[in-house]
């Protein structure tokens, strides 16, 4: 494969040697440094390579199940986010990777729950002056974005099956996909990573709901462990409240 500039350029001013490129789309690039065992995420698309409160957020929070850091370089025109790896394995190959047992259960949900508290409560500490909004340091989905069979959302928070790495042996639910939100949307409005209530409690209600529906797969050869269609009321309520009572 011919290295497009951008990346030549990076891969040569940080002397990264022995590496593999694991995404490419867009001006957005996933390499792991085989060296460092270190993931750096390139993009340099407009609005990306500048300061802003999730380059901040990045930067000074205390990531509970990985390291992660943030570097805007101006010279190469590069926002690139570098995070260590987390326990766990992608969700994607939990569900789709057919050589091991599928071992999600309702934990899946909680733990799923427990880390939006986790980003409202950092975002609360590092922004104390913003009181009014609520904070996702993740990409959001609007109804416009295609969905394909390893998508765990539709309009809400970007979750899916290639973003979240879980660890079914101790239950560490650890989100790996950052971004500014709504940067596939196409108005600059969704461009922001600050929402009012209703618009959080209505993207993470979304999102809930397309987990729970997602996992539970009937073609699938090993989810007997999820939950049943009759226990998704219960599960729903135990979240709005979680919500409402933790996070809101």
């Amino acid at each position: 494969m011919k290295l497009s500039s951008e990346l030549e350029n990076f891969l040569k001013k940080y002397n990264i040697k022995d590496y593999s490129l694991l995404k490419y789309e867009q001006s957005r690039y996933v390499i792991l440094n085989n060296k460092d065992n270190y993931y750096y995420k390139l993009s340099g698309m407009a609005g990306d390579v500048a300061e802003s409160d999730l380059h901040y957020f990045l930067n000074n929070a205390h990531f509970p199940n990985h390291l992660v850091s943030s570097i805007i370089d101006t010279e190469l025109n590069l926002r690139i986010i570098k995070s260590s790896p987390a326990p766990g394995r992608l969700v994607q190959d939990i569900l789709y990777g057919g050589s091991h047992e599928n071992k999600l259960d309702k934990n899946f949900i909680i733990k799923m729950m427990e880390w939006f508290k986790w980003q409202h409560t950092e975002s609360r500490r590092l922004f104390p002056k913003i009181t009014d909004k609520y904070f996702i340091c993740l990409g959001t989905i609007d109804e416009k974005y295609p969905k394909d069979i390893y998508s765990l959302v539709g309009p809400g928070i970007d979750l899916n099956a290639y973003n979240v790495i879980y660890d079914e042996e101790t239950h560490r639910y650890t989100p790996i996909d950052f971004e500014i939100a709504g940067w596939v949307a196409e108005d600059e409005y969704s461009r922001r990573n600050w929402v009012a209530e209703d618009e959080y409690s209505r993207r993470i209600f979304n999102t809930i709901k397309h987990v729970m529906t997602k996992i539970f797969n009937p073609n699938l050869n090993n989810s007997n462990g999820w939950l049943s269609i009759r226990q998704y009321p219960k599960v729903l309520d135990y979240c709005i409240e979680y919500m409402y009572k933790e996070i809101l």
